[in-house]
């Protein structure tokens, strides 16, 4: 018997399990042997052999070192195998042969119509010693063999008792005679320990025990409890009671899962203060619900809506408040005092139904910040600084922080918004090319051209207005879509008629002066 690695100690009744297994499974193997028709399978020397079939078969021999050989027989085929096929050199080895013969393509049929293809026995065992091959049941050197239930294919099975081996510990044997050669015990009080368990053996394979019970496990350590239908049971661990279908009763229940082939280790805890699941491994808990928190706190819908707050999430995240509520989200080390962003509905600072974005303030922050920036394609557009000075019209510098000076800046042509409320355009000698003067003869044509008009616009009827149709105004004073206008190329052509009109007066001013003074110099020739 292998040293046996102990488990989470569950507590059942040994001799309760042994009974139920002794009162449900002997009579089915009681029939199959009274039943067992005579073998037509016969051993000639070394070979297998049985009469041809009418379907097809596969046979399964393993030798008693692990060999193992499979065989597909078609129908109406002459059958047999050697056993020296199993690498045996010329002479048998001594020891246990399993054979087992199964009728291929008819899996619609039930287990009874199977076995009545096959010759009998359809699977066995063969002893051989000295090179001398015999069709028996199979006896298992060194082990004590059950006195009761040996049926002819070589399974023991304890009908009527419970047996004790020579230390005196109570066990059940299940022996599989099949090519498999699974066998299985059921221990109760070995002399190594006062365990009950269940234990797993091959010949060719490795042995465990996937079962036990230790002897100092306490009362209900594991109950199943059944709902007066087959359908459905509960089972408690540490509770008599157990209420739903796995109730777990710890001072702090904790459920813990392990990867045994790598070291991840991670663990759910429930106790008076919280639910958690904690990532054991690294040292972290990725996952915490207060014991308080409030019903609805985090819902997923059907549609895989998330909800905050509500259970009828309308959106992929709806974060629910009442209308007359602050409800915000944020980003950033604090969201109440800063550094953060904060974003989210303000009924109750602003006013039923007003929206925020605020940043807010940072220690040590240099100016624009703490301040809202606005990105596409990974370059600032906008930027609303510290002071509430707006950037606009920026120069494409992926997120290089300009710093609005004015209300209103635009970066790239300078035109602003100046602290008084007036606009002004940019107009830079570094920001223009191709400068020349405006001809008088093309500024007298552009303004002969102009036909002001009076109108009011679409969208407001009631503000009147005069000035000039876009599609109207001649070629230089027009822009490139012709739908809108730019004053300042109509202020620069009326400034260059109005200064050659003025002068023409300057000289028309000088020619009345020269006259003024021939005449006055006539009248005071005259009065002499």
């Amino acid at each position: 018997m292998k040293t046996m690695t102990r488990r989470p100690r569950i507590a059942l009744c040994a001799l309760t399990i042994s009974c139920m297994i002794v009162s449900t499974l002997a009579p089915s193997f009681a029939t199959q042997t009274s039943e067992q028709p005579q073998p037509e399978v016969r051993l000639v020397g070394t070979n297998l052999e049985w009469s041809a079939l009418d379907r097809p078969t596969r046979l399964n021999v393993s030798g008693p070192s692990g060999t193992h050989a499979t065989r597909v027989f078609e129908a109406n085929e002459a059958s047999s195998f050697d056993l020296l096929e199993l690498g045996a050199p010329g002479l048998l080895e001594d020891g246990v042969y399993r054979f087992e013969l199964r009728v291929l393509g008819l899996r619609e049929e039930s287990e009874e119509a199977l076995a009545s293809l096959l010759p009998a026995p359809s699977r066995g065992a063969l002893s051989v010693a000295g090179g001398v091959a015999r069709l028996e049941a199979e006896k298992l050197p060194g082990r004590a063999n059950p006195t009761s239930g040996e049926t002819s294919a070589g399974l023991h099975f304890i009908t009527s008792e419970v047996l004790t081996d020579s230390n005196g510990s109570p066990r059940i044997h299940l022996n599989d005679t099949t090519a498999d050669d699974d066998d299985w015990w059921i221990f109760a009080d070995l002399p190594t320990d006062d365990d009950f368990s269940i234990f797993f053996e091959s010949e060719s394979g490795p042995t465990s025990y996937p079962f036990q019970i230790t002897q100092d496990t306490n009362t209900s350590a594991l109950v199943i409890e059944g709902s007066g239908t087959l359908s459905s049971a509960d089972i408690g661990i540490n509770t008599s009671t157990p209420a739903v279908g796995l109730h777990l009763a710890e001072p702090i229940p904790r459920l813990r899962f392990e990867d045994s082939t790598q070291p991840a280790i991670w663990q759910i805890t429930a106790d008076s203060l919280e639910f958690s699941i904690a990532d054991v491994t690294n040292g972290r808990t990725s996952f915490r619900l207060d014991t308080a928190a409030p019903t609805n706190s985090l819902f997923i819908a059907s549609s895989g809506n998330l909800g905050l707050g509500t259970s009828n999430p309308q959106g992929d995240l709806h974060i629910f408040g009442s209308s007359s509520d602050d409800v915000f989200s944020g980003v950033g080390p604090n969201l109440l005092t800063g550094p953060a962003l904060n974003f989210g509905y303000a009924g109750s600072s602003f006013g039923l139904g007003s929206g925020f974005f605020n940043v807010r303030p940072a220690a040590g922050a240099v100016a624009p910040n703490p301040a809202l920036y606005f990105a596409t394609n990974n370059i600032e557009r906008m930027v609303i600084d510290n002071v509430g000075h707006i950037g606009v019209d920026l120069d494409a510098t992926p997120l290089d922080g300009f710093d609005p000076q004015h209300p209103i800046h635009a970066q790239k042509s300078g035109a602003r918004l100046t602290a008084a409320g007036i606009w002004t355009n940019a107009s830079s000698r570094s920001l223009k090319a191709d400068i020349e003067p405006l001809g008088l003869t093309e500024a007298t044509a552009a303004l002969r051209g102009l036909e002001p008009v009076k109108y009011h616009y679409r969208i407001a009827p009631e503000d009147p207005q005069v000035g000039f149709i876009a599609e109207d105004v001649p070629d230089l004073v027009a822009t490139p879509d012709r739908t809108t206008l730019a004053p300042t190329d109509i202020v620069g052509v009326l400034t260059r008629v109005v200064q050659s009109q003025q002068e023409l007066l300057e000289e028309l001013r000088q020619v009345v002066s020269a006259q003024a003074r021939r005449i006055e110099a006539l009248e005071s020739s005259t009065d002499e």
